[in-house]
């Protein structure tokens, strides 16, 4: 059945290429094939295994969602994805948790990391710099409180709309 499917798993990874917004990040997955191969690879090389799940949106805010298994991260498979991309297209949008393994290799992207994840490094930094760190830890509680609002707001908004006759 894998063969039959491969296709049209082609075809979106290049549907994907062109995506305006990339959402990545990584997950460890236990694959048997690459636990035979660490047997014979040297400590240098690289053992770990990962699963890296995208999600795409392309200019129609249509989603795709990518799987890639093996050894490489999240950046280093769109690193792949990206080399299929149209050059006349704008540079795309990365979001991840900001990882150093999701970072630039290649491919040029705009990075918009996750402001949650950020939050956390601050909050392990806290206590030996509490001062600058509580000043950090207050501006993103303005940020999510402000988008509460304006969430909130959309929703009842659209509510509004969706009950007038």
């Amino acid at each position: 059945m894998a063969n039959a499917v491969f296709p049209v798993y082609r075809y979106l990874v290049e549907l994907s290429a062109d995506g305006k917004l990339f959402h990545i990040d990584d997950t460890r997955v236990r694959i048997l094939s690459c636990y035979r191969e660490d047997k014979h690879r040297s400590e240098k090389e690289r053992r770990a295994t990962h699963t890296s799940g995208f999600v795409v949106k392309d200019e129609g805010d249509h989603k795709i969602a990518l799987y890639f298994s093996g050894r490489w991260h999240a950046g280093e498979n769109l690193d792949d994805v990206l080399e299929k991309r149209s050059p006349l297209l704008p540079t795309p949008i990365k979001m991840s948790d900001a990882a150093a393994v999701n970072g630039k290799k290649r491919a040029q992207t705009i990075d918009a990391n996750c402001l949650a994840h950020g939050r956390w490094k601050f909050k392990e930094l806290e206590e030996i710099f509490p001062v600058e760190c509580g000043q950090v830890m207050e501006a993103i509680r303005k940020v999510y409180q402000y988008a509460g609002r304006a969430a909130g707001r959309l929703l009842s908004e659209s509510w509004e709309q969706a009950i007038r006759p």
